[in-house]
């Protein structure tokens, strides 16, 4: 009655805690976990983008007051704007980069560059970008920009650079050119970014179950295995999860792991100290069978005694009683 239970109970939680290793259970439920926690972390860089967007497209200026000067107000009330343009089939382009940047050599080729190469986008491709940017605004339910990454060259290195572009439209809805505006590469790298990533782990990430080794994220450009920006505690290694960003950031990757061990050392961690707890449990069930064995063995024996006590009192006390009976008859 006790042994059979208990030893069905141990063999079944053996079996139990040899299909979780077999089959990584541990490291599959972090793993969806990690998985929800970089959708609603993309959600969240994304969306912060589009508020910046935003409040500099509403300073931006009407069509046909496009000019150098109104440019440079855009620029000099978003310090995190590296270079906004307009462009008009009829009036041509217009690109303004910040003023406060251009003492920089590195910033100033960065800024001929992006001129070279929206010039010769707009020229080319001004219509078929309308079409596409029109489209888009219809797919994702009003969402007004077409975002690209652009590679801006600093000197000997290029950096990471988000650009949006969006439409230009007169009182009556017509589209009469495109804007632009180019997150500034260096408040991406060094504000935005680390920023952005302490928020999302503050928000997303609890320490449950890895409260020894928290997880830590990053952001690493898809074709570069060193991060862009990293959250503090970021011990380098491989990533656990990776989710390639869309929306406002194409182009990048950001990425999760837990700070000082794995997955997989995780999950055997849990899986051995399961084993150890179930080997401890056992002994306790073996012993307290050895004890209850023990007891009932000790008053099995006792009531033996008591018994044949009483059978021993009772044949001594009859057979006078019968001889008595006897002489009294």
């Amino acid at each position: 009655a006790v042994v059979l239970p208990a030893a069905a109970l141990v063999i079944l939680s053996a079996l139990h805690l040899m299909s979780i290793q077999r089959d990584r259970g541990v490291e599959a439920a972090i793993q969806r976990d990690f998985t929800q926690v970089l959708q609603v972390s993309e959600k969240q860089f994304n969306q912060r983008a589009y508020d910046l967007m935003d409040d500099v497209r509403a300073d931006f200026p009407a069509p046909g007051e496009a000019c150098t000067i109104n440019l440079d107000h855009v620029l000099a009330a978003h310090s995190y704007v590296g270079h906004v343009f307009v462009y008009a089939p009829d009036a041509g382009l217009i690109v303004r980069s910040q003023p406060s940047s251009l003492k920089d050599a590195g910033f100033r080729d960065e800024a001929a560059d992006f001129t070279h190469m929206m010039d010769n986008w707009m020229k080319m491709q001004f219509k078929e970008t309308v079409d596409e940017i029109s489209s888009m605004h219809v797919q994702r339910k009003g969402l007004p920009y077409y975002f690209f990454h652009n590679s801006a060259p600093r000197g000997e290195k290029r950096l990471y650079q988000s650009v949006a572009l969006f439409l230009i439209k007169d009182n009556s809805g017509h589209t009469k050119g495109i804007g632009g505006i180019a997150f500034d590469a260096d408040y991406l790298r060094q504000q935005f970014f680390p920023e952005m990533l302490d928020t999302v782990m503050s928000r997303n990430l609890t320490e449950g179950h890895t409260e020894r080794n928290p997880a830590v994220m990053m952001v690493r450009v898809k074709s570069e295995y060193t991060p862009l920006a990293a959250a503090p505690g970021w011990d380098g290694g491989m990533p656990e999860m990776e989710r390639n960003l869309e929306g406002a950031f194409p182009g990048l990757t950001l990425a999760i792991k837990l700070r000082g061990t794995t997955l997989a050392a995780l999950g055997q961690r849990f899986v051995r100290t399961n084993f150890l707890v179930l080997g401890g449990l056992t002994l306790l069930l073996a012993g307290g069978i050895v004890l209850t064995h023990r007891n009932v063995a000790r008053e099995m024996s006792l009531a033996r005694l008591k018994s044949d006590f009483v059978s021993n009192v009772s044949h001594e006390l009859r057979t006078p009683l019968s001889l008595i009976r006897l002489y009294a008859e």
